[in-house]
């Protein structure tokens, strides 16, 4: 995987074939990584870094899913809510409480709903 360009900086190199290698391996790509596979196409997937039409086919499928995967992450995710997860995760869970809890709510709505 060294045929890189002329005008390509190393680090540019070392980022795409760290991306390939975790795309063969369907390991979760980073930001950069994905950033990096989406400037590159499948014909210089297998010109430039030796690879197979089936595996550079696998490397923009896989890089694909990890962009939903990240798009998905940071939509639910705000980063708002970092002292209530927190607090959540150190809360040891009660069935029966959160049974308790059901149930209360669900007599909340039947009232809300009756009124």
């Amino acid at each position: 995987m060294s045929n890189r360009l002329l005008n390509e900086a190393p680090g540019d190199s070392s980022t795409v074939e760290s991306a390939i290698d975790k795309a063969m391996a369907r390991s979760p790509l980073t930001l950069e990584e994905c950033d990096s596979l989406n400037e590159v196409d499948i014909a210089s997937l297998i010109v430039e870094y030796n690879l197979s039409y089936p595996q550079a086919k696998t490397v923009m499928g896989w890089q694909k899913n990890e962009v939903r995967r990240l798009n998905a992450q940071s939509i639910s995710y705000d980063g708002s809510n970092d002292e209530l997860m927190q607090e959540s995760n150190a809360l040891p869970i009660n069935g029966s409480r959160i049974i308790d809890v059901i149930r209360e709510e669900i007599k909340n709505v039947f009232k809300a709903l009756t009124k």
